[in-house]
């Protein structure tokens, strides 16, 4: 139930991403047309991997890897669904792993081969390994994408999670890179 609840959340994300895109393409000046096709260069695949700080019910560091779709929606703003695995190690010796669906909706203020940016979202924690079932999750992030000015580029960030934070489970920071390839025709 819970992936089936995670699939929604994604196909919501990218038909919200395809209406915005309907809406530009409704308008018939040049500059809609220049906008739609500069939203249509940026969209983007990441892949990324990196070190994950936490505190879930133990503390320490493990590892995270993933990959996440960057659908431009106007602008300055980003839909980003994703998915995510983290490992870590309890101090009775035992993995856990996580399955991390989750939607992020983020601010990014510049344009041009260097951007900072800042969002917020939520998603779900799927126990892919070890005791427990599915939790809900939010987390806020804040990164630097670089793009070359061909497809390829790079994007590091620093993404803040808590896993039930209704039931204050815990909390994960990922400390992230990744290679980014843009899908348009740039």
């Amino acid at each position: 139930m819970i992936v089936r609840l995670a699939m929604i959340l994604v196909v919501a994300a990218a038909a919200t991403a395809d209406f915005a895109a309907a809406q530009i393409r409704a308008e018939p000046d040049r500059p809609a047309q220049r906008r739609r096709d500069g939203n249509r260069r940026d969209q983007a695949v990441v892949f990324y991997g990196g070190a994950a700080p936490y505190d879930l019910a133990t503390k320490g560091t493990g590892w995270t890897l993933g990959v996440r779709l960057e659908l431009p929606a106007g602008r300055r703003f980003v839909i980003e669904p994703g998915l995510g695995y983290l490992r870590y190690r309890t101090p009775a010796d035992v993995t856990i792993a996580y399955l991390l669906p989750e939607v992020s909706f983020q601010y990014d203020p510049a344009r041009g081969a260097v951007r900072p940016y800042f969002g917020a979202g939520a998603g779900f924690a799927e126990f892919a390994s070890g005791p427990g079932g599915s939790r809900g999750t939010v987390h806020a992030a804040a990164g630097l994408r670089l793009q070359s000015a061909g497809r390829l580029g790079a994007r590091f960030e620093a993404r803040i999670r808590s896993i039930d934070p209704l039931g204050a489970s815990g909390r994960v920071a990922e400390i992230s890179a990744g290679l980014r390839l843009r899908l348009g025709n740039r």
